[in-house]
């Protein structure tokens, strides 16, 4: 009775164990399915999102190169407003001595009228280089202020793309690591029914020793018996009781 107690609560014991595994494996599969759907969705917006950056990328090389040459521009623009802003010192200070800064010796005035002239009309150059920056940096400006809203659009859809590509390695990791689970599941289970096989083997063998067992009980109960009859006080006496002074007539 102990062994058959404990090969039900070894049966019972496995059988869990196969449904847990079983409903582990069914559970992941559920998971992976749910997960590929997600990843195939993901894979979809994610593709979306790169044709958008695709379909706008010359608008957004334009903004680029627009964004260069008004930093070009600005740098131009700064260089002239500081030239002709010394050239205007020297204008000035031409006009108020009469001695040369370098030597010390008095400018002849005509050298003096040269030097202005040539300082004024070189002022005069810069200045309409200058505008003509200015007026090339307002329209550059222009065409920035209407493209701008390119570039943070395409930069939004870059970062959805991002993050997409992020969600779709986890689940492609998730999926993985569930289908690897699977397989360590599904071999624990072909052990399992190792395990069962041999339940049932040792079960078998154990109903063949218990009916071996039986017959021998039996017949040790039948050479008792027999024993018991053979004894003197058994059936060998009353024989020979009843038989006897038969025998003893008889023979006289």
């Amino acid at each position: 009775d102990l062994y058959k107690e404990k090969i039900a609560f070894y049966t019972d014991n496995l059988k869990l164990q196969e449904d847990d595994k079983e409903e582990k494996i069914k559970k992941n599969k559920e998971t992976i399915e749910t997960m590929a759907a997600l990843v195939r969705e993901y894979t979809e917006e994610n593709a979306a999102f790169e044709k958008k950056i695709a379909d706008n990328k010359e608008a957004l090389d334009d903004y680029t190169a627009n964004k260069d040459i008004y930093s070009k521009l600005q740098k131009q623009e700064m260089r002239l407003s500081v030239e002709i802003e010394n050239l205007e010192r020297q204008l000035t200070a031409l006009s108020k001595n009469d001695v040369c800064g370098t030597c010390g010796q008095k400018l002849d005035p005509l050298v003096q009228e040269y030097k202005t002239n040539t300082i004024f009309t070189e002022i005069t150059d810069k200045n309409k280089t200058k505008a003509d920056v200015n007026l090339a940096m307002e329209k550059i400006n222009k065409i920035l202020s209407e493209q701008v809203g390119v570039e943070k659009k395409v930069r939004d859809w870059q970062e959805e793309v991002r993050v997409y590509g992020w969600k779709i390695k986890s689940g492609k990791e998730t999926i993985r690591d569930l289908l690897l689970q699977n397989k360590k599941l599904e071999r624990g289970s072909e052990n399992l029914d190792k395990s069962k096989e041999e339940l049932a083997t040792n079960i078998s063998k154990h109903e063949e020793i218990i009916v071996e067992l039986q017959k021998l009980v039996l017949e040790t109960e039948v050479l008792d018996q027999t024993s018991t009859l053979l004894k003197d006080s058994g059936i060998k006496a009353k024989i020979i009781k009843q038989y006897v002074p038969v025998i003893n007539n008889s023979v006289n």
